[in-house]
């Protein structure tokens, strides 16, 4: 793999550079840049096309790449909570006004693909939606559902 930083010479004062990775082996990386060259048309547009090759052949142990992964789990699950928590209190303060809310499925769905802990503290903390059966016994569920999932995928990954 290879990185490639190229500069495009604008009109305005400053050049604006560009960062992508480049996935190639050994014997690729001298046709690398007429590819990205070519791949860019930097000349249409009328640019300069400069780049420098940063080589990280070496590959990455797996404790980093599975840490570097937990990472990105870890950002989304908690987006996607922070979301369902909000979405929660904006459905709530919406139901107070009498304004245009949020869908029952909406909100279910936001606990189904990550949300459920943040859709369940929303419920208690916004005191919204406690009386429907679907969403007292249906968030702990999904709650109950995605530990199974993650117990069984961590038991799996050590065999």
């Amino acid at each position: 793999m290879i990185f490639v930083i190229c500069k495009q010479k604008t009109k305005k004062k400053f050049a604006t550079y560009r960062f992508y990775p480049y996935l190639c082996s050994a014997f690729e990386e001298n046709g690398a840049l007429a590819h990205l060259a070519r791949a860019f048309d930097w000349q249409s547009r009328g640019g300069e096309f400069e780049s420098r090759m940063l080589h990280t052949n070496k590959k990455q142990p797996a404790e980093i790449q599975r840490v570097s992964y937990l990472m990105e789990i870890f950002i989304y699950l908690l987006a996607v909570n922070v979301v369902a928590f909000f979405m929660y209190g904006i459905d709530k303060w919406r139901a107070k006004r009498s304004k245009w809310r949020i869908s029952e499925a909406t909100l279910l769905l936001m606990a189904v693909i990550g949300g459920s802990i943040g859709a369940w503290l929303g419920m208690k903390v916004w005191h919204h939606k406690t009386l429907h059966k679907k969403f007292r016994f249906g968030i702990p569920a999904i709650i109950i559902i995605q530990l199974f999932i993650i117990c069984y995928h961590r038991f799996v990954s050590l065999m």
